[in-house]
C-alpha cells in the first residue's frame, strides 16, 4: 500500500484531503479437501476533513472516508468447531472483504473539565461480512450451524451525542448514547432479504481515583433490539469493574477485573 495527504487553510476553514491505494492478494489453499480460494484487486481509499474553529471551544467538523474491514483468520476457517452438542461454528474461505463509505458531521464544545460532543453520520457498507444461522444433521441428529456469508449491503443513519468530564479531582466520567436507523439487504438460501430497524445503543465509563495508587472504573453498555437477515436480535446488556493498585513506587501493579 501507498498513501499521501495533503492538507492547508480554506478561508475561515482547515482542510486535509488523502489517498491510499492497495494491492491485496490472497490465496488460501486447503490441503485437506483440496480447494484454492484467491481473491486478488487493487483497492483505492480516499478520505476528506474540513473543521471550522469557531473559537478555542466550539467547532464543526465534516469528515469522509472509505475503509475496509477484512475477514480473520476464525471467519475463514472451514472446519467445524463443536460447541456443545447443539452448535456448530465453522468459516467460509471464499469470504471477501467489506467496504464502508462513512459520512459525519460532528460539532464539539470544549470547556475546562472535558467536552461534549454531538455528532451525526450516515455509513454504507458493501459486501457486509454478518452471520447465518441454519439446521443440519450430522451423525443422525440435527444440529444449527454458525457461520458467515458477505450480504449485499448495510445502511446506518443516526445521531450520537457524548460527553466526557472530570466531575471532581476524583471521578472521571464518559457518556455516550446513540440513536440510529439501520438496514440490512442481503440473500438468504436464494430468497432476497431486506430489513430494517430504529434501535438505539448507549455506554459508559467512569473512574474513581483512591489516593494516588489506586484506581476503581465501571464500563457498561447496552445495544437495543436489532433485525437480521434471518430475524431479530433482542437488546442486550454488558457491564464490566475493574480496581488496580500500584505498589513499590509504581514498579508493581495488581489488577482485578
Amino acid at each position: 500500500s501507498a498513501y499521501g495527504i495533503y492538507g492547508g487553510p480554506l478561508g475561515k476553514f482547515e482542510y486535509q484531503v488523502g489517498l491510499r491505494a492497495q494491492y491485496d492478494n490472497r490465496r488460501l489453499e486447503q490441503i485437506t479437501s483440496s480447494e484454492t480460494y484467491v481473491y486478488e484487486k487493487f483497492h483505492f481509499f480516499p478520505s476528506f476533513y474540513l473543521i471550522r474553529k469557531l473559537s478555542d471551544a466550539h467547532q464543526f467538523q465534516f469528515t469522509y472516508s472509505r475503509r475496509i474491514q477484512r475477514p480473520d483468520e476464525r471467519d475463514l476457517n472451514p472446519f467445524k468447531e463443536f460447541r456443545g452438542s447443539n452448535n456448530v461454528f465453522y468459516g467460509n474461505p471464499a469470504l471477501t472483504p467489506e467496504f464502508t463509505n462513512s459520512f459525519e458531521l460532528n460539532y464539539q464544545h470544549t470547556f475546562k473539565k472535558g467536552f461534549i460532543s454531538l455528532e451525526t453520520y450516515y455509513r454504507g457498507t458493501m459486501d457486509k461480512i454478518t452471520r447465518i444461522t441454519g439446521v443440519d444433521t450430522l451423525n443422525g441428529k440435527q444440529v444449527f450451524t454458525n457461520t458467515s456469508t458477505n450480504a449485499d449491503s448495510d445502511h446506518t443513519l443516526g445521531i450520537e451525542l457524548m460527553t466526557n468530564v472530570d466531575l471532581t479531582k476524583w471521578w472521571q466520567l464518559n457518556l455516550t448514547g446513540n440513536l440510529f436507523r439501520y438496514q440490512l439487504e442481503g440473500d438468504v438460501e436464494g430468497d432476497q432479504v431486506t430489513t430494517v430497524s430504529t434501535t438505539w445503543r448507549a455506554n459508559y465509563s467512569t473512574m474513581f481515583k483512591v489516593g494516588k495508587d489506586t484506581r476503581i472504573q465501571l464500563m457498561g453498555f447496552y445495544n437495543g433490539p436489532s433485525n437480521t437477515l434471518q430475524g431479530k436480535r433482542e437488546g442486550f446488556f454488558v457491564t464490566n469493574a475493574a480496581v488496580r493498585r500500584d505498589f513499590l513506587n509504581k514498579q508493581l501493579t495488581v489488577s482485578l477485573n
